[in-house]
């Protein structure tokens, strides 16, 4: 099975999926992530999934194409604006939409790096919870 995180840069939320997913999926499953384009790994994704013991460094930075769409079974979008380009996902793919707020647009009186760490929090339960469903627990 294989699991294609896609956000608009490729280079916060979607890696951030992809970390916790590595970390947290059984052996065998397929994770990456892509972007509308690829914007490169954010150093402020990269320092707040290192404060949780994940390093997402050497993560690449790709943008989406027909065979990243064809190799997945389970799509998950997360950013609104990336939302309506399921309707050109594969027919066998299973769609998942999460509405994820873009951490370097923060809360006021919010710290960007408060920010990222809800963020990743986010994620982390979103993908725990899609992990139990895929793996039937």
């Amino acid at each position: 099975m294989n699991i294609l995180f896609i956000c608009s840069g490729n280079s916060v939320r979607s890696q951030i999926a992809e970390g916790w997913a590595r970390r947290l999926a059984a052996d065998g499953l397929g994770v990456t992530s892509a972007g509308l384009r690829a914007l490169g790994v954010h150093p402020r994704a990269v320092a707040t999934m290192r404060q949780a013991g994940i390093d997402i460094s050497d993560h690449g930075s790709r943008t989406i194409d027909d065979a990243l769409l064809h190799w997945a079974d389970h799509i998950v979008t997360l950013c609104d604006s990336v939302k309506p380009f399921a309707a050109v996902f594969p027919q066998t793919v299973t769609h998942h939409h999460w509405s994820i707020p873009d951490p370097d647009k923060h809360r006021q009186g919010e710290s960007a790096e408060d920010a990222y760490d809800r963020v990743r929090d986010q994620i982390r339960m979103l993908v725990e919870q899609l992990l139990q469903e895929l793996q039937g627990h």
